[in-house]
């Protein structure tokens, strides 16, 4: 008798609780090898940014691009960060902002094509946060970050 000949009705509860078994145990290893691979991603991202930024804003070791950091007033809120747009003249945000926190590279450029003039603000409601403000040739704003 092959196992395509076996009737529903042939079935033992040992058969069945075999199965959930051998069913569970995949399940189990599968979401062990997940939670594995996304913690050692979540712990890995957190190490690269506690190595580039730190209470004073950017700098430490562990980085590949650091900013110069100083001492600024400014702080800047959630809403003043969304307000500046793409195309913003750098005299405009250093106008609005102040003396920056810092000034540097786009560390987050993916493309090697980012901007070597940066300049850094610290959050308003996070002073150990902050954000980053590129800007190409021309002075205009070409990307921003949030930390």
């Amino acid at each position: 008798m092959s196992i395509f000949d076996r009737k529903l009705s042939d079935l033992t509860v040992g058969d069945v609780a075999k199965g959930y078994a051998v069913y569970w145990g995949i399940g189990a290893v599968a979401a062990l090898v997940v939670a594995v691979i996304g913690f050692s991603m979540v712990s890995s991202a957190k190490d690269d940014a506690s190595s580039s930024f730190g209470p004073g804003g950017f700098g430490g070791s562990g980085g590949g691009t650091m900013l110069e950091t100083s001492a600024s007033d400014h702080q800047v809120t959630r809403a003043e960060y969304v307000a500046v747009k793409t195309g913003t003249s750098k005299d405009a945000v250093l106008e609005r902002f102040g003396d920056p926190g810092g000034k540097g590279s786009d560390i987050y450029d993916q493309t090697g094509q980012g901007s070597d003039d940066c300049v850094y603000y610290s959050r308003a409601t996070k002073p150990d946060k902050g954000y980053l403000f590129c800007f190409d040739g021309d002075e205009k704003l070409t990307a921003k970050h949030g930390m």
